[in-house]
């Protein structure tokens, strides 16, 4: 729908999309402030006025929508971005340790460093290089939120079922299979009923 011909209820109109209220956009539109509450509510019953109210919402929303889009887009890309960095500065030191140390156990994983201690400082020991660990770390919180941006992230907690038994019971429930738990338990209900009824 285009423009509305009476300036005034464009106006009105475009008021309204923007949150003011009816009798604020009535005055503001340039009616007399007179009447102005039952004048404004009387407009928002006009056809042509419903008309184009709805339709600067949906213009609107459909921007909001874009916009949100596009900048969960760009969030993803600058991810995406400080993501193949991550990687390829980790990739890059595990090959050129691995390499160096491709004579010490496990030290072909790149993940070890080499120190030395002594008063020498001439004996070499080795360790995880916790920078490592903090690069790959990093890493991962990279793809979870990477995965929650696009909806692929699912928390998923299960409940924890407590049980109130006996040492004996659980130890039972270890030994036996389910079939002969169901015997124990029938004999248990007949010797039960028999004490009863005796």
């Amino acid at each position: 729908m285009p423009v509305l011909e009476c300036s005034k209820h464009e106006q009105f109109a475009q008021l309204i999309v923007k949150g003011v209220s009816a009798t604020k956009a009535y005055v503001s539109a340039g009616y007399s402030p007179k009447g102005a509450r039952q004048s404004a509510s009387r407009m928002l019953t006009f056809a042509d006025v419903c008309s184009r109210v709805r339709e600067l919402q949906e213009a609107i929303s459909s921007q909001v929508i874009a916009l949100e889009i596009s900048s969960r887009n760009a969030r993803l890309r600058a991810l995406q971005k400080r993501w193949d960095r991550l990687r390829a500065a980790l990739d890059l030191i595990l090959d050129q340790r691995g390499a160096d140390m491709a004579d010490v156990p496990g030290g072909a994983s790149g993940l070890l460093v080499r120190d030395y201690k002594g008063k020498a400082a001439n004996q070499a020991v080795y360790r995880i290089d916790l920078g490592i660990v903090a690069l790959a770390s990093a890493l991962l919180a990279h793809e979870k939120q990477a995965a929650e941006e696009l909806g692929q992230w699912k928390t998923h907690h299960p409940e924890h079922k407590v049980f109130d038994v006996t040492p004996e019971a659980y130890d039972l429930a270890l030994l036996c299979t389910p079939e002969q738990l169901l015997e124990m338990e029938k004999r248990a209900l007949e010797l039960a009923k028999q004490s009863q009824g005796g």
